[in-house]
């Protein structure tokens, strides 16, 4: 016994468990799972064959009945129509940098010589000619690989098995995301370029000393990505940036604290510290810009009208001239996270045999995923003000700060900011957002489902229940809006029934 107290003594330990125990004056490391351990059952194969299965799943959904209706559905006859007016060497202005016309002009351009295809020369037919899965068919690809990208991205900033897939859940019946994959659309570029960013922010945290820098440098050509598909996507820079920022400042507080700087969970910051600032700010911020740069010598070269600093002049005030009422869509951004203006992107109406049939398509959220989501948002912010409070006055770091940062961080620079923008906005505008919101029901679900205590409020099996229950709840909601996603046809009853929930939020 008295060598055993002197082996503690000495600060130093033969297993990394009790390093941590060790530590724990300095971290407090995340608890284990009471009860059922997901990491076993998740363990392996299986991890990898749910999500697949998701992600069949959201293929499924993303691609069914894809070239359905023939006109251009809602900003395709812009977005698509650019694109397309690269290939046919057609001059035009676009209010937003020139990447996902590329992408779906180049989705155009391919599906025009694959072999099952009509083909056509494109300069001598109009885009409406030509199939509307030419249009749209990149779209789905992206939207459906935005499911595992998402799931890695959770299993880098916090690996939890448990937590990615049901990140791959949330993403695979998200109706936003569902609406915008399946229309020659913008914005599901900005949710997969972002993601992909963070993934790579994540790997940084844990990858190799040679490696760090090459992961860093991929997460800004990522951040580039971002913001070539629209400014706003530099919402997700201000999160990488501020991962940053807080990972120098928890590593010295806790260096000045003389805290153990080896402790586990305090690796993920210090991993990110270890990089040269002298290096890390330029690799960090030089390939993104110059990526955005070279991705404008296309447009430029093809639309010859403005150059490159006249271009962003000429955007800057084309945004500044949009009325705060210009749509009938036009929505506030305080009523986003409630959806109190949901979108209707197509509305057909037939007499069917004497029967009045309805075909709607609204950018809506699952309510369930959106309200949820949300509200965890609220739920993690006293949990994470509390985590960083200890670890900036005692330097006892908790294990998942590092995600919850990220969820916070995250949905305050890709939501607050809107709330100083005068032009008409739309909902399609909190997809940003909301994917850090679905970071934050992710974290909720998972804890729940773990049955461990979430704020004192529930633990074990009654905590497993609740989140059983919000799983089934976010399915139920996804079938019974599922013809406001895919714009299935439906009688008058069932489209009333829809249409006076999206009246009343």
């Amino acid at each position: 016994m008295a060598k055993k107290n002197k082996h503690k003594n000495t600060g130093r330990s033969s297993t990394p468990e009790m390093q941590d125990v060790q530590a724990s004056s300095a971290v407090i490391a995340n608890p284990v799972a009471q009860g059922l351990d997901w990491g076993l059952l998740l363990n392996g194969r299986r991890y990898w064959v749910i999500l697949g299965l998701l992600t069949f799943v959201a293929a499924v959904i993303r691609f069914w009945t894809l070239s359905r209706f023939d006109s251009m559905v809602f900003d395709e006859v812009y977005f698509s129509q650019y694109a397309y007016n690269y290939l046919t060497d057609v001059t035009f202005f676009d209010a937003h940098p020139p990447l996902s016309k590329y992408i779906i002009g180049t989705g155009i351009w391919l599906y025009n010589l694959m072999p099952f295809t009509e083909t056509y020369e494109l300069t001598q037919v109009e885009l409406a000619e030509l199939s509307p899965t030419a249009r749209r068919w990149v779209n789905a690809v992206t939207g459906t690989l935005l499911v595992p990208i998402a799931a890695r991205t959770v299993y880098a900033l916090w690996p939890n098995r448990l937590a990615s897939l049901v990140m791959a859940f949330l993403v695979c019946f998200e109706g936003l995301l569902i609406v915008e994959s399946r229309y020659g659309l913008n914005n599901i570029y900005i949710a997969t370029f972002g993601m992909s960013a963070l993934y790579f922010l994540g790997k940084v945290t844990t990858a190799e000393s040679h490696k760090k820098l090459y992961f860093l440098a991929a997460c800004s050509a990522m951040l580039g990505l971002t913001y070539s598909i629209k400014w706003n996507g530099l919402g997700f820079s201000a999160v990488v940036w501020g991962a940053c920022v807080l990972s120098y400042i928890l590593y010295l507080r806790s260096k000045y604290l003389g805290l153990d700087l080896t402790a586990k969970p305090l690796a993920v910051f210090k991993a990110i510290v270890k990089i040269n600032p002298f290096l890390l700010i330029p690799i960090l911020l030089v390939p993104g810009f110059v990526l955005y740069c070279l991705l404008w010598i296309p447009h430029i070269s093809m639309i010859p009208d403005y150059g490159f600093a006249e271009v962003h002049h000429q955007i800057f005030a084309y945004h500044g001239r949009v009325e705060a009422d210009a749509h009938p869509y036009c929505s506030s951004w305080y009523g986003w996270p409630v959806m109190a203006r949901p979108m209707s992107y197509l509305f057909e109406k037939e007499v069917v045999d004497g029967v009045k049939m309805f075909t709607d398509v609204h950018l809506m959220g699952n309510p369930a995923i959106i309200w949820l989501g949300a509200a965890s948002v609220l739920l993690m912010l006293p949990v994470w003000d509390y985590h960083l409070q200890r670890a900036l006055r005692k330097g006892v770091i908790h294990s998942e700060l590092m995600f919850m940062s990220i969820c916070i961080g995250g949905y305050a620079a890709n939501f607050l900011p809107w709330a100083f923008v005068s032009r008409c906005l739309f909902y399609y505008h909190y997809i940003p957002a909301s994917l850090f919101s679905l970071l934050a029901l992710a974290w909720v679900i998972t804890h729940l489902l773990s049955g461990r205590p979430l704020l004192d409020l529930c633990k074990g099996w009654i905590s497993r229940g609740l989140g059983i229950f919000i799983v089934s709840l976010i399915l139920a909601a996804f079938i019974y809006w599922l013809p406001i996603y895919l714009g299935i046809t439906t009688t008058a009853d069932g489209f009333y029934q829809r249409m006076w929930f999206t009246s009343w939020i």
